[in-house]
C-alpha cells in the first residue's frame, strides 16, 4: 500500500507556514503519500556534501564556544504528543543554558540559513520538544562559518502547535484542507493558498502539459550544459577554437562585486540596513514539475 504519514516532520513546518521549499498544498500531498518527494541530482549532491561536512562544522563550533556538542543525530525525537518528529543535530550548553543545535551547510545565493524563517520555525519546534530555552543555528555558508543564537519564542511555538494540530487532523481525515488557518500563512509569509484555476479546457491542459514537459527537458539540458561548460573552462585558458562547423570562445570578464552585508553589520552593528532597501517588485511566476504518483503495491 502507499505509505502515508500520520505525523509532521519538524523540517516541513516551514512549508506548511508558507516559508519552506514546498507550498502548503504540495507538502500535504507529499505527507499523504500522493506524490513522491523528489530531489534532483544537484540537490542530492548538496545533501551528500552537507552530511560529509556536518561533523567537521560541529567540531569547529565546539572549539569556538569551548563546549561539547553531544547527541549528534542520535535519535528521532517524538514531539508534541507524537504529532511531530525530528532529529536534532546536537545538544550543548552555552553560557550555562542548555541549547539545542541545528547545523546547516549551504552555498545558496538566494538566502542565508541563519535568516531563513523556515529553519527558525524548525528550531523552535526542537526547543518545544527538548524543553530548552535557546537554539544554536550554525554551520557553513558559502565557505564561511556563521551562527545565530535563537531564543525560545512561545508565540511562535503556539503557532506551531496550531498548524500541527490542523494538519494532523487532515491526515487522520478529521478535517479538510479547506479549513486551513490562513491567518498563520498571512502572519509568516506572502504566500497565498492557490485555488484551482477555472475554465481550464482541453486545449489549456494540452498547453500546460507541453509546458511542463519542455521545462523538464530544459532543466535536464541546463544540467548537461553546465557540466560541459565546466569541462572546457577547467581545461583551457582564454582563447578560441574554430573548425568548419562551429567555434567556441573561452573568455573572461570582470563583474563588479556586491556588498558584504555581514561585514558592514560587524563594523556598524546599529545600522538600519532596511533603510536602504529598494522597494519590493511584484511579478508573476509559473512553477511546474512532473508529479510522480506513488503506486500501490
Amino acid at each position: 500500500m502507499t505509505k502515508q504519514r500520520d505525523y509532521l516532520r519538524a523540517s516541513s513546518l516551514g512549508s506548511y507556514l508558507g516559508v519552506g521549499f514546498n507550498s502548503p498544498e504540495e507538502q500535504l500531498r507529499i505527507d499523504l503519500g500522493q506524490v513522491e518527494e523528489e530531489f534532483d541530482e544537484a540537490a542530492q549532491d548538496r545533501l551528500s556534501l552537507g552530511k560529509e561536512f556536518e561533523d567537521a562544522a560541529l567540531n569547529y563550533f565546539e572549539k569556538k564556544f569551548n563546549t561539547q556538542i553531544t547527541n549528534r543525530n542520535t535519535e528521532v525525537l517524538s514531539l508534541y504528543g507524537s504529532k511531530l518528529v525530528g532529529k536534532v543535530d546536537g545538544m550543548t550548553v552555552l553560557d550555562g543554558v542548555r541549547t539545542v543545535v541545528e547545523n546547516k551547510i549551504s552555498n545558496s545565493n538566494s538566502y542565508k540559513f541563519t535568516e531563513n524563517l523556515g529553519y527558525i520555525i524548525q528550531v523552535q519546534a526542537y526547543m518545544m520538544g527538548t524543553e530548552t530555552e535557546q537554539a544554536l543555528l550554525c554551520g557553513i555558508y558559502q565557505g564561511k562559518p556563521i551562527y545565530k543564537i535563537i531564543k525560545r519564542d512561545e508565540a511562535m511555538i503556539n503557532d506551531i502547535k496550531e498548524i500541527t494540530d490542523f494538519i494532523h487532523s487532515v491526515m487522520l481525515g478529521l478535517d479538510t484542507f479547506d479549513n486551513y488557518p490562513t491567518h498563520l500563512l498571512t502572519k509568516y509569509s506572502k504566500t497565498r493558498l492557490l485555488q484551482p484555476l477555472n475554465n481550464v479546457d482541453s486545449n489549456d491542459k494540452a498547453i500546460m502539459e507541453n509546458l511542463v514537459v519542455i521545462r523538464d527537458q530544459i532543466k535536464e539540458l541546463e544540467y548537461q550544459k553546465k557540466n560541459l561548460e565546466e569541462h572546457i573552462k577547467n581545461k583551457f585558458d582564454i582563447g578560441i577554437f574554430v573548425d568548419d562547423t562551429y567555434e567556441v570562445k573561452v573568455n573572461e570578464y570582470t563583474k563588479a562585486g556586491g556588498y558584504d552585508i555581514d561585514a558592514i553589520l560587524l563594523d556598524y552593528p546599529n545600522i538600519d540596513i532596511n533603510k536602504y532597501k529598494k522597494p519590493d517588485i511584484v511579478y508573476r511566476t509559473i512553477n511546474t514539475k512532473m508529479n510522480k504518483k506513488k503506486t500501490t503495491e
